[in-house]
C-alpha cells in the first residue's frame, strides 16, 4: 500500500513538473506565481504570492521541527551533548575525591606557609 501510494505521489508530481515545465517554459526564476505576476499583470497573481508567502513563513516552524529534534537529542538540557555525560559518568568512578577533612588540611597548611 505504501510503495503504491508513494508511487500515485511521485507520477502526479513528475505530471504536474512536466507540464508546467513545457507550458512555462522560458522562466528562468524558478516561480510560476512571480513569472505570472510579471508577464501577466492581474491582482489575483498578487494574491497567489502573498498566499503563498504567507503558507511558507505559518509552516517555517514545522520545517524547522526536525533540525530542532536533532540539536535537542545532540545537545540536550545544559547545551552539552549527551554523550558526555554518559562519558563522564563512566569516568566518575576513576576520579578520586578528596574528603572535607583533606580539604580542611590543605587550606590550614597554605595559610601556614
Amino acid at each position: 500500500v505504501l510503495v503504491a501510494a508513494m508511487g500515485t505521489v511521485s507520477a502526479s508530481m513528475l505530471l504536474v513538473g512536466a507540464v508546467c515545465g513545457v507550458a512555462f517554459s522560458d522562466i528562468s526564476s524558478g516561480s510560476i506565481t512571480a513569472y505570472l505576476a510579471v508577464e501577466r499583470p492581474n491582482p489575483w497573481f498578487r494574491v497567489v504570492n502573498a498566499m503563498t508567502l504567507f503558507a511558507v513563513f505559518m509552516t517555517f516552524p514545522l520545517q524547522m521541527y526536525p533540525a530542532v529534534e536533532v540539536i535537542n537529542e545532540w545537545f540536550g538540557p545544559g547545551c552539552r551533548p549527551r554523550f558526555w555525560e554518559s562519558q563522564i559518568e563512566n569516568k566518575s568512578e576513576h576520579i578520586p575525591i578528596a574528603s572535607e577533612d583533606q580539604i580542611e588540611e590543605e587550606e590550614h597548611g597554605a595559610e601556614d606557609v
